[in-house]
Protein backbone atom coordinates (compact mmCIF):
# COMPACT_ATOMS: atom_id res chain seq x y z
CA UNK A 1 0.00 0.00 0.00
CA UNK A 2 2.88 2.53 0.62
CA UNK A 3 4.12 1.77 -2.75
CA UNK A 4 1.01 2.44 -4.24
CA UNK A 5 0.97 5.64 -2.35
CA UNK A 6 4.15 6.83 -3.33
CA UNK A 7 3.49 5.66 -6.80
CA UNK A 8 0.48 7.87 -7.23
CA UNK A 9 1.88 10.89 -5.80
CA UNK A 10 4.84 10.88 -7.98
CA UNK A 11 2.56 10.59 -11.01
CA UNK A 12 0.25 13.60 -9.71
CA UNK A 13 3.62 15.64 -8.96
CA UNK A 14 4.19 17.75 -11.95
CA UNK A 15 8.14 16.72 -11.36
CA UNK A 16 6.93 13.27 -10.64
CA UNK A 17 10.02 11.68 -7.63
CA UNK A 18 12.68 14.67 -8.51
CA UNK A 19 12.18 16.36 -4.83
CA UNK A 20 12.86 12.87 -3.47
CA UNK A 21 16.13 12.41 -5.26
CA UNK A 22 17.12 15.35 -2.99
CA UNK A 23 15.64 13.43 0.42
CA UNK A 24 14.89 9.52 0.77
CA UNK A 25 16.07 8.57 -2.41
CA UNK A 26 19.68 10.91 -2.31
CA UNK A 27 21.61 7.60 -2.41
CA UNK A 28 20.32 7.06 -5.74
CA UNK A 29 22.79 5.61 -8.67
CA UNK A 30 20.92 6.54 -11.80
CA UNK A 31 23.33 9.41 -12.65
CA UNK A 32 26.04 6.67 -12.31
CA UNK A 33 24.23 4.07 -15.26
CA UNK A 34 26.55 4.33 -18.15
CA UNK A 35 25.14 1.99 -20.73
CA UNK A 36 23.39 2.13 -24.85
CA UNK A 37 19.50 2.68 -24.07
CA UNK A 38 16.60 1.60 -26.64
CA UNK A 39 13.19 4.11 -25.90
CA UNK A 40 10.31 2.62 -27.66
CA UNK A 41 7.12 4.84 -27.35
CA UNK A 42 3.80 4.95 -28.63
CA UNK A 43 1.30 8.30 -30.00
CA UNK A 44 -1.27 6.57 -28.08
CA UNK A 45 0.29 5.97 -24.96
CA UNK A 46 -1.62 8.05 -22.17
CA UNK A 47 1.27 7.63 -19.73
CA UNK A 48 4.55 7.48 -21.28
CA UNK A 49 4.23 10.51 -23.13
CA UNK A 50 7.44 12.36 -24.98
CA UNK A 51 7.37 14.78 -22.10
CA UNK A 52 7.44 12.05 -19.20
CA UNK A 53 9.67 10.45 -21.36
CA UNK A 54 12.18 13.46 -21.41
CA UNK A 55 11.87 14.24 -18.05
CA UNK A 56 12.93 10.82 -16.98
CA UNK A 57 15.99 10.67 -19.28
CA UNK A 58 17.33 13.96 -17.21
CA UNK A 59 18.11 11.53 -14.19
CA UNK A 60 20.12 9.43 -16.16
CA UNK A 61 22.65 11.92 -17.73
CA UNK A 62 25.12 9.41 -19.23
CA UNK A 63 23.20 7.01 -20.76
CA UNK A 64 23.65 6.54 -24.79
CA UNK A 65 20.05 6.75 -26.00
CA UNK A 66 17.82 6.20 -29.14
CA UNK A 67 14.46 6.90 -29.07
CA UNK A 68 12.40 5.58 -31.37
CA UNK A 69 8.17 6.43 -31.50
CA UNK A 70 5.42 4.37 -33.39
CA UNK A 71 1.93 5.15 -34.33
CA UNK A 72 -0.29 2.67 -33.97
CA UNK A 73 -0.74 2.35 -37.36
CA UNK A 74 2.88 1.86 -38.06
CA UNK A 75 2.59 -0.74 -35.54
CA UNK A 76 -0.49 -2.32 -38.12
CA UNK A 77 -2.33 -1.97 -35.31
CA UNK A 78 -5.37 0.13 -34.55
CA UNK A 79 -3.87 0.96 -30.48
CA UNK A 80 -0.71 -0.01 -28.43
CA UNK A 81 -1.26 2.31 -25.59
CA UNK A 82 1.38 2.26 -22.33
CA UNK A 83 1.41 -2.14 -22.47
CA UNK A 84 0.25 -2.65 -26.06
CA UNK A 85 3.95 -3.02 -26.97
CA UNK A 86 3.91 -6.40 -25.41
CA UNK A 87 0.90 -8.32 -27.47
CA UNK A 88 2.38 -10.91 -29.57
CA UNK A 89 0.08 -9.17 -32.60
CA UNK A 90 3.29 -6.82 -32.59
CA UNK A 91 6.22 -9.56 -32.76
CA UNK A 92 6.86 -8.48 -36.48
CA UNK A 93 6.20 -4.94 -35.96
CA UNK A 94 7.72 -3.75 -32.76
CA UNK A 95 9.41 -7.04 -31.03
CA UNK A 96 11.56 -7.30 -33.75
CA UNK A 97 12.83 -4.35 -34.54
CA UNK A 98 14.65 -3.96 -30.51
CA UNK A 99 15.54 -7.56 -30.63
CA UNK A 100 17.59 -6.34 -33.95
CA UNK A 101 18.94 -3.32 -31.91
CA UNK A 102 19.89 -5.81 -29.11
CA UNK A 103 21.75 -7.79 -31.53
CA UNK A 104 23.56 -4.98 -33.09
CA UNK A 105 24.86 -3.89 -29.29
CA UNK A 106 25.69 -7.43 -28.37
CA UNK A 107 27.71 -7.70 -31.74
CA UNK A 108 25.60 -10.60 -33.05
CA UNK A 109 25.26 -10.87 -36.88
CA UNK A 110 21.09 -11.75 -37.90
Amino acid sequence: MLLDTAWRGWCLRPDHFAPDLRTYLADNVYTEIDAAVLNVGFSDDPIATRRTVSELDRFYPKLRRESRWYTPAEAGSERIGHDGFFASRHRDSLWRPVFDWLDMQLGIAA
